[in-house]
């Protein structure tokens, strides 16, 4: 369990190649996660993970690595597309009128096995 923030309108990352050779696409339901937990293969590229907050359950594919920053909190571990935010954020997500990204939630993530 970790915090979720979500990246891909007005932040430079749509349409970028993400680590999986594909771009990112904000209308998809996809992930990236803490490079940290794809180096320790708590999480895999391909991977499908079910996130569940406090307003939704979502299914989505692990498509794209998040960097570890050294200012970034390690309770942050995963940002997810705006297709994603769109179902699972309690307090919305978007920009504010200064192009700042807002939000976040608290989600319980688990890799979906076959």
């Amino acid at each position: 369990m970790g915090l979720a923030h979500w990246y891909g309108i007005g932040d430079g990352y749509a349409w970028r190649i993400m680590a999986n050779g594909q771009p990112m696409n904000p209308q998809a339901l996809t992930i990236a996660v803490r490079v940290d937990l794809l180096e320790a293969e708590a999480f895999r590229l391909g991977d499908a993970v079910r996130l569940t907050s406090a307003c939704g359950v979502v299914t989505a594919t692990v498509t794209d690595a998040m960097p570890l920053e050294p200012a970034a909190s390690l309770d942050t571990i995963i940002d997810v597309s705006p297709a994603v935010c769109s179902r699972l954020f309690c307090g919305g997500c978007g920009h504010n009128g200064e192009e700042i990204a807002y939000g976040e939630e608290l989600v319980l993530v688990e890799v979906v096995k076959d």
